[in-house]
């Protein structure tokens, strides 16, 4: 029976037969040799020596090679995953509108051609980010997955109103603000009571769904009101005025970001029992697990690359369509509030509203409701301060004191919401009224002038 030593010899040269011609191999194999010190050990100790490093340098080698496997075949099957979701998908026929887009806005071209071109492209590449986001927050703990659906959740709002920003467009990023919301809470709220209505003609709500999310609504509604009732009371000259409003602006964007923290610590503490949404006991410890996995983490490296290239894109495509808004203005006769109302929240909100009708028809309509309130939660309570602080950045005048009209549409919204479930009871009757109260403002926005848009009584508005 061999001794030990050879058994190890043996199982050492067999393996270096096969990976010894691996680069790293030979330069381990030379730096060994030069350190050899036998004349100071007996021979016996010495070869168990030996042959221990021979073994753990190949069970190193062993898995360096399978590093450098995964990080080839791992992009691999993240690019064909991304290919399968754009064969299945509806706006794969949309991808030719991308390069098309940006080769639009390069060029000299008919400002209503890039718009629509870029439009269309926008579209396209807002359900592939969607997609990218929901597999990198699947690869990471729950916690951290979270904190990437809460920044990521509404990437194409901040990317446009990042643009607008860029130039001084602060009335379009105030209706697209305004828009966005109001879609959510009337628009996409109706279409869930809606097809929930098909399948039950009366649903009760749950209790703890409905009053959070009208105590939400309220804070939104709260800092939108509140700088322009300091608005319409200041009794100063136009310069004081603008640097109050500006400064409470600014200090309503800190409260806002920090109840923003508040809200996602409270949902990661409360996933279970807050809108009855089931999530596995183990799902923590499973997602831990997998961050530890070379497969996973190699995954999620070519994710965060597909999104970064993603958010270039959508950054040139939205830079090209804000930047032709006033010439098409100039051309039609579409009013700003028209475009920043109707228009841009169809661009920046495609892929939560699909996953909340899809979600109600299955008859979860608490979890409908939760998608609608954590979308807007998100653009009020992140993205509409996020540009306020940004603006005070880069020293854009970027202030919460919306128009009379944003803020009166924003009022009506959440009030016809608030009446018809504060019984906690739903029907698609409840649908139809705020899908015309929706279309009703958006008809107002069309033939309502933009340099109107003033709060009664005032005649000193710039």
């Amino acid at each position: 029976m061999p001794s030990r030593p050879s058994k190890i010899g043996g199982v050492s040269w067999a393996l270096r037969a096969l990976h010894g011609l691996w680069p790293w191999d030979i330069w381990i194999k030379r730096e060994l040799s030069n350190h050899e010190n036998a004349p100071l050990l007996p021979s016996s100790v010495g070869n168990v020596l030996q042959d221990q490093s021979d073994f753990r340098h190949d069970r190193w080698s062993q898995r360096l090679r399978k590093v450098v496997q995964g990080c080839a075949r791992w992009p691999l099957r993240t690019f064909r995953k991304v290919q399968t979701f754009l064969i299945r998908n509806g706006t794969k026929l949309l991808i030719i509108f991308v390069p098309l887009g940006l080769l639009a806005g390069s060029l000299p071209s008919d400002p209503t051609l890039v718009l629509v071109l870029n439009f269309l492209g926008i579209m396209a590449l807002a359900p592939l980010l969607a997609f990218a986001t929901k597999k990198l927050s699947s690869n990471v703990c729950f916690t951290l997955g979270q904190l990437i659906n809460a920044v990521l959740g509404n990437a194409m709002e901040m990317i446009i109103c990042i643009a607008a920003l860029r130039i001084g467009q602060v009335d379009i990023i105030q209706w697209s603000i305004v828009g966005s919301i109001t879609s959510y809470i009337l628009l996409v709220l109706r279409c869930c009571f809606g097809v929930s209505g098909m399948l039950q003609l009366e649903q009760t709500l749950n209790f703890t769904a409905a009053s959070t999310m009208l105590s939400l609504m309220a804070v939104a509604l709260a800092s939108l009101i509140l700088p322009a009732t300091l608005y319409t009371v200041l009794q100063k000259s136009a310069a004081d005025t603008a640097d109050a409003i500006l400064g409470l602006s600014r200090g309503v964007a800190i409260i806002l970001l920090v109840l923003f923290c508040i809200y996602q610590y409270f949902q990661q503490k409360s996933p279970t029992n807050f809108f009855d949404v089931e999530q596995p006991e183990e799902q923590g410890e499973l997602q831990s697990a997998k961050m530890m996995d070379l497969k996973y983490f190699v995954a999620m490296i070519a994710f965060i690359f597909l999104i970064t290239i993603l958010i270039g894109m959508m950054s040139v495509c939205a830079d090209n369509l804000v930047g032709s808004i006033d010439s098409v203005l100039q051309r039609t006769r579409i009013t700003q509030g028209f475009i920043g109302f109707v228009f841009l929240p169809m661009v920046g909100s495609t892929a939560a509203p699909s996953k909340a009708v899809i979600t109600a028809y299955n008859n979860r309509l608490d979890r409908a409701i939760d998608v609608v309130i954590t979308n807007v939660m998100q653009i009020t309570l992140f993205v509409m301060p996020s540009v306020v602080l940004l603006g005070w950045a880069i020293d854009q005048p970027m202030q919460l004191e919306f128009g009379f009209l944003e803020t009166l549409c924003f009022f009506l919204g959440v009030f016809v919401v608030s009446l018809l479930v504060h019984d906690r009871k739903i029907n698609y009757l409840g649908g139809a009224v705020c899908i015309a109260i929706y279309f009703m403002i958006a008809l107002t926005m069309y033939f309502y002038p933009d340099d109107q848009n003033v709060w009664p009584g005032d005649q000193n508005r710039d």
